[in-house]
């Protein structure tokens, strides 16, 4: 049996801003937009067999995110703001500079979570995270590992 990894879903209350941010602000590539209805509500497991959504791919070295904006039955809820809920809690990004990076994604509207900001040290590197939030609440770690010279 063989296995490939598709992609990740995401739901967005605007596909286009989301669109907008991780391709002008991540560097995703965007695909085709596309529209489904009543016959994806039980995949999307909405009650009542009512479902309207546009999504549209995004894809950035070779990983894939599904961006879905339902507008029946709509948004609901809010994302995680702890790690430790189940399910999809972030999005990690290894960068150089995680304060350079945190500083430019606030000029796309991402805001600094500066509690989150958490450094290791082990012995062969150095490790810096911190999240920000984007677009409806999701958090993306920002990752920077610097190796230890011995």
């Amino acid at each position: 049996m063989t296995l490939v990894l598709s992609h990740i879903g995401l739901a967005v209350s605007d596909l286009g801003a989301a669109v907008q941010f991780f391709t002008e602000a991540l560097g995703f590539e965007a695909g085709a937009t596309f529209s489904s209805g009543d016959e994806v509500a039980d995949l999307a497991e909405i009650d009542g067999g009512r479902a309207q959504q546009r999504m549209r791919y995004i894809m950035k070295d070779g990983f894939r995110i599904e961006l879905m904006c339902w507008t029946v039955p709509g948004p609901l809820g809010t994302p995680s703001q702890s790690r430790a809920h189940l399910g999809l809690t972030h999005l990690c990004i290894q960068v150089d500079d995680v304060d350079a990076e945190a500083r430019r994604l606030e000029s796309y509207g991402a805001t600094t979570l500066g509690r989150t900001r958490t450094e290791v040290h082990k012995e062969t590197e150095d490790i810096i995270m911190l999240c920000v939030s984007v677009l409806d609440g999701l958090r993306i770690e920002l990752l920077q590992r610097t190796p230890r010279e011995n």
